[in-house]
């Protein structure tokens, strides 16, 4: 995953810790949602994203849309860790251009 990404998911992650329990820390393996083990719940997921797509708008001035059918028919979902949707990203970048 590239640097630039990883910052934006830092970022959005950094903007939207006042709505967690705890404070919590970028890493790429950090789940994001999943059964057992996740930082979000389902509102929480789709604030997350909805900041991630704002923060690639301003900074890239690029309109991407990560919650779309694409995502949910990955055989892996792109929500499982922030490295996975730091990849998922990067693809919808690359298509984008």
């Amino acid at each position: 995953m590239k640097e630039e990404t990883r910052k934006i998911l830092s970022d959005a992650l950094n903007e939207v810790s006042p709505l967690l329990t705890e404070q919590i820390v970028y890493r790429d393996d950090l789940p994001l949602w999943s059964k057992n083990d996740a930082l979000f719940d389902s509102l929480g997921l789709v604030s997350f994203i909805t900041t991630v797509e704002s923060i690639i708008a301003d900074t890239m001035n690029k309109k991407i849309f990560i919650v779309a059918e694409k995502a949910f028919s990955q055989q892996n979902s792109p929500f499982r860790s922030m490295a996975a949707l730091g990849n998922f990203i990067e693809e919808l970048l690359q298509e984008s251009e």
